[in-house]
């Protein structure tokens, strides 16, 4: 037969199962915590990776955008010189192809110009942009020679053999 346990038991046996429900109930709370520390990185890993990868496009338009204000820039002093500079008129009406009344104009081809900017010193695909102006600073004997040939040959192309020969 079953036999009733004491008072004593029951108060030993309660005092047991108050403690291990305090123990489960913290275990609860660190599992809990536990819980939501994990879930909150999953659900903000791709917040966090979408952060850097805006940071990344953000340099790369900073970036630009220098450029750009340095292009800018430049554009406003050449449109200033434009405006104000004598000798920077005439360098852009001589890049256009024009000339003073009177002169001969002799279109260079790409392949002519680069090889003048190699005769230069500078690099055979640089930007035209300043060209006469650095033409004008560092011509050398190489490039003037150059030119030498090329108004000979201009010259001397429409003469014939026969006319020198018949007299």
């Amino acid at each position: 037969m079953w036999k009733l346990p004491s008072t004593e038991q029951v108060k030993q046996q309660a005092e047991r199962l108050r403690a291990a429900a305090m123990n489960l109930r913290g275990r609860k709370w660190l599992a809990l915590t536990l819980w939501l520390c994990v879930a909150g990185a999953i659900w903000l890993q791709p917040m966090a990776a979408r952060r850097r990868a805006l940071e990344a496009r953000k340099e790369r338009v900073e970036t630009r955008l220098a450029a750009e204000e340095e292009i800018h820039d430049r554009y406003g002093q050449y449109h200033d010189a434009l405006q104000n500079d004598p000798t920077a008129i005439e360098r852009a009406a001589r890049a256009l192809g024009y000339g003073r009344a009177g002169e001969r104009i002799y279109p260079l081809t790409d392949k002519e110009r680069r090889a003048a900017r190699a005769l230069m010193g500078r690099q055979a695909n640089a930007p035209s942009s300043d060209w006469l102006a650095f033409a004008g600073k560092a011509i050398g004997s190489a490039l003037m020679i150059l030119i030498a040939g090329v108004v000979a040959v201009l010259f001397f192309a429409g003469l014939k053999v026969e006319d020198h020969l018949e007299s």
